[in-house]
């Protein structure tokens, strides 16, 4: 409370008008495993509660949300990238071609290869592609793998307004309905092969000894 700092009659009204008597702050924690988040986690509240003693306030800590980290599982990676070579190559309709033409220029890509047609190989090595999403949480408890799609024009920066504009585009539509089609076609061959599904869950259990972490 901003009223031990120092006496309540030195505080305008002015002041607490506009901030009030308490005070509020909000951490984002990142880290590359979820046990290292709630290793730095538990760290800050230890911050939190010595400056409350310290300075003789209150302080009430709130765990709002979180997510896991993604465990990578090759043998489903691979199952993603051997559909999309069976599919082939996004095939862009002539309304996403036509769209591409006029954001081109808006994202800096003045040239002729606008929209991505490349079938992507299977590299365990590739860098990781970071970002926020509740699938690790998942990834804890089933196998599970990400596939990334072209649904903007190359060189569209992310949360920008280019990519808002093209996220209900033809562009965007094709390139999803092609996503749908190589996942489709994954879990089919998956079907066809439970002994890939089997290996998939051992190199889960592997990874993680059977722990969950969410």
């Amino acid at each position: 409370f901003l009223e031990s700092l120092r006496p309540m009659d030195t505080f305008s009204e002015e002041f607490v008008y506009y901030y009030g008597l308490k005070l509020k702050l909000l951490f984002y924690i990142r880290a590359p495993r979820g046990e290292q988040v709630k290793e730095i986690f538990e760290r800050i509240n230890k911050v939190a509660n010595g400056a409350a003693m310290m300075t003789e306030t209150n302080v009430e800590i709130r765990h709002k949300s979180g997510l896991a980290d993604m465990i990578p599982n090759n043998i489903l990676s691979k199952a993603l990238t051997d559909a999309w070579a069976e599919i082939g190559p996004c095939e862009y309709s002539e309304a996403a071609k036509a769209l591409a033409v006029k954001m081109g220029p808006a994202v800096g890509n003045n040239s002729d290869d606008l929209l991505d047609s490349s079938v992507p190989d299977f590299d365990p090595s590739a860098p990781i592609i970071m970002g926020s999403t509740d699938v690790g949480d998942v990834s804890y408890v089933v196998p599970s793998a990400c596939l990334n799609f072209a649904g903007v024009v190359k060189g569209t920066p992310g949360h920008s307004w280019q990519w808002v504009a093209q996220s209900g585009s033809p562009i965007m539509h094709d390139g999803l309905i092609h996503a749908a089609k190589v996942i489709t076609m994954a879990g089919i061959n998956l079907l066809n092969h439970p002994e890939m599904a089997a290996q998939a869950r051992e190199e889960l259990l592997s990874r993680t000894g059977g722990r969950v972490v969410s």
